[in-house]
């Protein structure tokens, strides 16, 4: 592939809805999907960090490396 076409490194934050409103199973099944999706798209180079809110935030996973070690 062309150096033209390749894109930086990126940081992305998945910020998760825990509230009452995703007490459906299936709900949360789906997002748990989406991260997976998300996880194995992503370059060992790229971070990824994890906040779950509902009356407040937390952070779950803080920005980590998606090298093999950090997935």
């Amino acid at each position: 592939a062309s150096d033209v076409y390749k894109r930086q490194p990126l940081d992305l934050v998945a910020v998760i809805d825990t509230s009452g409103s995703m007490s459906d199973q299936n709900k949360l099944v789906l997002v748990k999907d989406s991260l997976e999706f998300m996880i194995h798209q992503l370059k060992p180079t790229d971070r990824l960090s994890i906040v779950s809110f509902s009356d407040y935030a937390d952070v779950l996973l803080p920005l980590s490396d998606m090298s093999a070690s950090g997935r």
